[in-house]
């Protein structure tokens, strides 16, 4: 909550910015905070603006995931070989994983719908506040339009990056952490230089239960930047509205 006597009647708040960078609320579809905790628990929650949940979501599924080896279940569930992923298959971390999964979909499809009532509240305020930037000796941040593609883009080359860009410097760091972890294991630079330089690829090498994760992840680096991007520059142009009709009235 603001400290200056001009927003201490504000009940609610849209943005905050500090050394960490920024992080706000927007208005989002339910559904596909819903469809991207489905894809991977946690991504939901990071779209949104909730971290802490995010990452401990995240960290819990990869783990039990691993335990339970369903990403292999799943592999082989598609190639036809019923009987190699039950197999694989462990029920007994099999279902931590199901309720864990079952629980970031219900819930990032609440914080949405429970989000998008703090926006209408919100914006209903007679006074509003906002933040332009924020300096101290760790880090400078601020408040400034940017461009979609090449946050997209950013996040395409190394997931995370894009979010960075966009000034989400915790998410970045959330999601470049795992992105890290998941190509080491897998080994997907190693195989990217092999196919680039022409030379054979055993798929013995492949470590599909981490390789799996990394279609997720990426897909949901470049998709949540371009649209962090594009909810910044709404709030840029939000900020500058308001401050325009107060100064006018």
């Amino acid at each position: 909550m603001p400290k200056t006597k001009e927003y201490t009647d504000i009940r609610y708040i849209k943005m905050h910015m500090d050394a960490l960078g920024i992080n706000y609320i927007h208005r989002s579809q339910p559904w596909t905070a819903a469809w991207w905790s489905a894809a991977l628990p946690g991504f939901g929650h990071l779209y949104l603006g909730c971290y802490l949940k995010g990452l401990v979501l995240i960290t819990g599924e990869i783990f039990i995931n691993i335990k339970a080896r369903i990403n292999l279940a799943i592999l082989y569930t598609f190639i036809g070989n019923f009987e190699k992923a039950n197999h694989v298959f462990n029920d007994r971390w099999g279902l931590f994983y199901a309720a864990i999964w079952v629980f970031s979909i219900y819930d990032a499809y609440t914080l949405a719908v429970k989000t998008n009532q703090l926006c209408e509240l919100e914006e209903a305020q007679k006074t509003r506040y906002f933040t332009r930037s924020r300096v101290c000796p760790i880090g400078i941040s601020f408040l400034a339009q940017r461009n979609p593609v090449l946050a997209a883009f950013f996040s395409f080359v190394l997931g995370g990056m894009g979010q960075i860009y966009n000034s989400q410097y915790v998410k970045g760091f959330i999601l470049i952490f795992w992105v890290f972890i998941i190509n080491y294991y897998s080994q997907f630079n190693h195989l990217l230089v092999k196919t680039l330089t022409g030379k054979e690829i055993f798929l013995q090498q492949v470590d599909w239960q981490w390789l799996l994760f990394y279609p997720s992840i990426i897909g949901f680096c470049i998709w949540d930047s371009y649209v962090g991007a594009v909810e910044i520059n709404r709030l840029f142009i939000e900020e500058q509205r308001y401050e325009i009709s107060k100064n006018i009235s």
